[in-house]
């Protein structure tokens, strides 16, 4: 078949110009020519390249701020559709129906390697530990406790080793207020006893521990501060623990 001569002009341009001419948004990659660019002229950039880095429009600072105030607008306050009761209500029964007969374990496997090496912040700890006393529920749910049973029968209750007949429920003295508990961080300088780091340094107040174990003895010559981990460590061997710190405050007065 013999070539037109709009066809023969369409090669000889594509000839001339062809690994001629490179894209400008800093990849270096080479413009193809096509027959169309003979009409139309040579782009400066390849298709989709002219949005990349300081090029993209989206990336000015105008334009930046603006979209945030949209963003703003649309999902803050009354305007968030996840925050309409209708929506959360529909959210719940769809949970529900989802797991009706228990959450799957591929589910549960890909929910975990999602939140594995994810830390909550202070703040949603201490948000969560609020909305549990004010509505004065427990830490876990009764279908939790009984999954915990069966999945960990030898670790829970009597037949855990660090179990105390149940002294954890037991409540403690009204003299135990928050008063007490600051006069005693100020009598040992608002350190922890046994590592002696300081409330600035671990920023949180120190805990107050009883040292014979007795939640009604709440003389000041019973109670110490500790720190959290150190709080932690005397759940354990209590009767070591008890003689330790005894003689460590006999030592110091």
């Amino acid at each position: 078949m013999e070539l037109t001569l709009k066809e023969i002009r369409d090669e000889e341009f594509i000839k001339e110009n062809q690994d001629k001419y490179f894209c400008q948004c800093g990849c270096r990659e080479v413009i193809k020519i096509t027959h169309h660019h003979r009409l139309n002229g040579i782009p400066k950039y390849i298709c989709g390249h002219n949005t990349i880095g300081n090029k993209n429009p989206m990336k000015t600072p105008e334009i930046k701020r603006r979209h945030k105030l949209i963003m703003v607008n649309m999902f803050s306050g009354a305007n968030n559709a996840m925050k309409r009761p209708d929506v959360k209500k529909k959210k719940s029964i769809c949970s529900l129906n989802q797991f009706k007969d228990g959450m799957p374990e591929e589910t549960r496997k890909n929910i975990s390697k999602s939140l594995s090496g994810h830390k909550q912040s202070d703040t949603s700890i201490k948000k969560r530990i609020k909305s549990r006393r004010e509505n004065n529920k427990e830490w876990f749910s009764k279908k939790t406790i009984k999954r915990m049973q069966k999945s960990h029968p030898t670790i829970i209750g009597k037949n855990n080793p660090n179990w105390n007949n149940g002294s954890s429920v037991n409540p403690y003295g009204r003299e135990f207020n928050k008063d007490l508990k600051k006069k005693i961080r100020k009598r040992y300088k608002n350190k922890c006893v046994e590592c002696n780091q300081s409330e600035k340094k671990i920023k949180y107040n120190l805990y107050i521990h009883h040292i014979d174990y007795n939640k009604k003895n709440n003389k000041e010559d019973n109670l110490i501060p500790l720190c959290r981990s150190c709080h932690a460590q005397t759940n354990f061997k209590r009767n070591n623990w008890l003689n330790y710190f005894k003689t460590k405050i006999i030592c110091n007065v």
